[in-house]
């Protein structure tokens, strides 16, 4: 399994918003192969709060799965101010053998 974070930044005076479209029931859904794992919110940092949200996705799904992430998360652009980073991550160990390829 390989695992997605998105990092979602808004204005403070956005919340309402974002609250508003996390609701809704017309944002793109996930697709079934993604397991959300972990949620996460942050205090205000550079003047906007963040949301970390880590996912499991099989392997041979990455591109799909983050495909999916990007749409969803494309919805919460209507916001003004809201951004996004979608990364695939990868474990310190085989972070460790990249290193050790060189």
């Amino acid at each position: 399994m390989n695992h997605i974070m998105t990092i979602g930044t808004f204005p403070p005076h956005k919340t309402n918003a974002l609250f508003e479209i996390y609701m809704s029931k017309d944002k793109p859904a996930y697709p079934d192969f993604i397991k959300k794992l972990h949620n996460w919110s942050t205090p205000s940092v550079k003047g906007k709060y963040r949301r970390i949200t880590v996912y499991e996705c099989p392997e041979e799904k990455l591109y799909q799965g983050m495909l999916a992430l990007s749409k969803r998360y494309n919805f919460y652009g209507q916001i003004e101010g809201y951004t996004f980073e979608i990364l695939p991550l990868i474990s310190e160990a085989d972070s460790i053998k990249i290193a050790q390829a060189k």
